[in-house]
């Protein structure tokens, strides 16, 4: 489970794009190449630290499930998967690089709240035990990547800018979205004129009942776009080396 918490804040954006500085098979850092030859464990490293290919594997595992999440065939895209595996592990890597760098401090006391947070999701029928025991970690293990996770959300915090939804970008896309509403019903009826039935027609809420969940995420979107490229900046100056 090691960096899995912290994956969540480069999974999003790189899941739909792998960073354009991996796409081609090379480092972004001069003469660092890939090199598939490599029979080492490593599957990359990062300014000398190792990406094992277990954790790539694990990860490989995980993309599998985000592509499910957003209703994309995973068994047809092993490559994409892979790259995007890989891509996720390197960014989050550099992330934990430059937090580590900054020497970004994380109290104890946060740490205690997001561990009870999370003990709290797994309160009935043995389950925090039984979580623990699929991922073979222990409490201190998990609050110890807790501790890495907060650092890096920290760093991002301090260093990347995310621009703010305005109520126009809002508006525009409460207008796609029902667009995309209205397109789906027509399908939806023409389908059901062939078949003899009738559609069920979905309502879309008002702008003004929408308008908080619309710019939430939008702002999450832009959040996910702002980190992507600032990884992209750190891999450009990083020494990266990339061996599946």
């Amino acid at each position: 489970m090691k960096k899995v918490l912290l994956l969540v804040l480069v999974a999003a954006v790189t899941l739909l794009a792998a960073c354009s500085s991996g796409d081609d098979g090379k480092s972004s850092s001069g003469d660092s190449k890939e090199n598939k030859n490599n029979s080492g464990e490593a599957a990359a490293v990062v300014n000398g630290e190792e990406i094992s290919q277990k954790e790539f594997e694990s990860n490989v595992e995980n993309v599998k499930q985000q592509y499910k999440q957003f209703g994309m065939d995973a068994s047809k895209q092993e490559d994409q998967i892979n790259k995007t595996a890989i891509n996720q592990l390197i960014g989050t890597e550099l992330v934990m690089q430059k937090a580590e760098e900054m020497d970004i401090k994380v109290s104890d006391k946060e740490i205690n709240k997001q561990f009870e947070e999370m003990k709290k999701q797994y309160k009935e029928n043995d389950q925090w035990e039984k979580f623990l025991e699929k991922n073979d970690m222990s409490q201190e293990e998990i609050k110890q990547e807790m501790k890495k996770s907060q650092k890096a959300q920290k760093y991002v915090d301090k260093n990347v800018d995310v621009p703010e939804v305005t109520d126009k970008e809002a508006k525009e896309q409460y207008e796609k979205m029902k667009e995309q509403m209205k397109a789906q019903q027509d399908a939806q009826k023409e389908e059901g004129n062939k078949d003899g039935q009738k559609a069920q027609q979905q309502q879309l809420g008002s702008f003004k009942e929408m308008k908080d969940q619309i710019k939430q995420q939008l702002a999450s979107q832009k959040q996910s776009e702002a980190v992507n490229k600032h990884i992209e900046s750190l891999r450009e100056k990083a020494d990266v080396k990339v061996n599946v």
